[in-house]
């Protein structure tokens, strides 16, 4: 028995120095290995052409087309009949004749599947599939407007840059002209001063625009699942046009009513 404890003890102190040897170091984070955007060849320049790569590369309208599908699996168990059961019994009988001591029976389970039971179930699963297709719909439709807005962001950003540098470049140019009239003599000091400040304003005026069009594309590549690069790599596009009630309408119609429609 003191043997056995020595060993324990001996045992103990042998993992304690182990352990103590071991040494931990964190490792950094790489961004690497985290999730990568999925779309990372040229983008098609066709406003509804990206339309559809944000809607097929957004994790909400998979997700609502996997509610979708379940709730239409649920309706389709819905609908099914209840299943039927079948027990077979076997008894040994010192009572029965001797000849056949063994006692055989059965029990057939068919369950009522009728009136407010079954309607209300099958009206339950009906509703899931609306409220599902609705959802889905709903989806769909944020995803197209987040892209519109980051398109819009994006087309507005470029126009106000080009503004701004054009505002820049010919303060910049009044300044160097009101420069050379001071020191010539034809102007006071303070009109060149004016004007420094002016094409400095200008300036970082165009730097806030292009900071702007920076945060657009990081927008617009959320929306898409692209990467940064493969965005501003895009063209200046106008955002698709607005729709009218009517294609609205049309569009939640379908939505509603088939899946590959939308």
């Amino acid at each position: 028995m003191r043997r056995a404890r020595t060993y324990g003890l001996a045992a103990a102190g042998l993992m304690l120095g182990l352990s103590a040897c071991a040494s931990y170091q964190a490792a950094q984070l790489k961004p690497e290995v985290l999730v990568a955007p999925s779309v990372a060849a040229p983008l098609p320049a066709d406003p509804d052409a990206l339309v559809k790569i944000a809607i097929d590369h957004d994790p909400a309208v998979a997700a609502a087309r996997a509610s979708l599908d379940a709730a239409l699996a649920a309706r389709k168990a819905a609908k099914n009949l209840p299943p039927l059961s079948l027990t077979l019994t076997a008894e040994y009988s010192k009572d029965a004749d001797t000849s056949r001591p063994w006692l055989y029976g059965g029990a057939a389970g068919i369950p009522v599947d009728i009136g407010a039971r079954r309607s209300t179930r099958i009206t339950a699963a009906d509703l899931n599939v609306v409220k599902a297709r609705y959802a889905l719909a709903d989806a769909v439709w944020s995803s197209r407007q987040r892209l519109r807005q980051g398109l819009s962001d994006r087309h507005f950003a470029h126009a106000l840059a080009e503004a701004d540098r054009t505002l820049a470049e010919q303060g910049e140019a009044y300044a160097a002209a009101l420069g050379k009239r001071v020191a010539a003599g034809e102007d006071s000091r303070g009109l060149a001063a004016q004007a420094e400040l002016d094409a400095s304003a200008a300036r970082q005026a165009l730097r806030q625009a292009e900071a702007k069009i920076v945060q657009a594309e990081a927008d617009l590549a959320r929306a898409l699942d692209a990467t940064a690069d493969t965005v501003a790599a895009l063209p200046d596009i106008a955002p698709p046009a607005a729709l009218d009630a009517a294609t609205a309408t049309t569009m939640t119609e379908k939505a509603l009513v088939s899946l590959p429609l939308i």
